[in-house]
C-alpha cells in the first residue's frame, strides 16, 4: 500500500496515544525503493485541560494539543 501523507485528527484521550506508534509506523513503511511517506499531519483546535491529564498525553495546561504532540 502506497502512503503519502497521514494525518491524525484529534489528539484527546485516543489521539495522544496513537500519535508515537503511528509515528513510528510511517518512518518504518515503504512506498518502493527508497521512498518512504512524507509526514504525518495531526490536527486538533483544543488546548489541554488540567482536568484531563489523566487520560491525555500532554504538556503544560493550555498548551495546543496538535504543536504539543508534533
Amino acid at each position: 500500500m502506497r502512503i503519502e501523507t497521514a494525518i491524525l485528527v484529534g489528539c484527546g484521550g485516543t489521539g495522544s496515544h496513537l500519535a508515537e506508534p503511528l509515528a513510528r509506523l510511517l518512518v518504518s513503511h515503504r512506498n518502493g525503493p527508497g521512498t518512504r511517506p512524507r509526514g504525518l499531519v495531526v490536527v486538533d483546535g483544543d488546548r489541554f485541560e488540567a482536568r484531563n491529564h489523566d487520560r491525555q498525553l500532554g504538556v503544560a495546561d493550555g498548551a495546543w494539543k496538535a504543536q504539543a504532540l508534533s
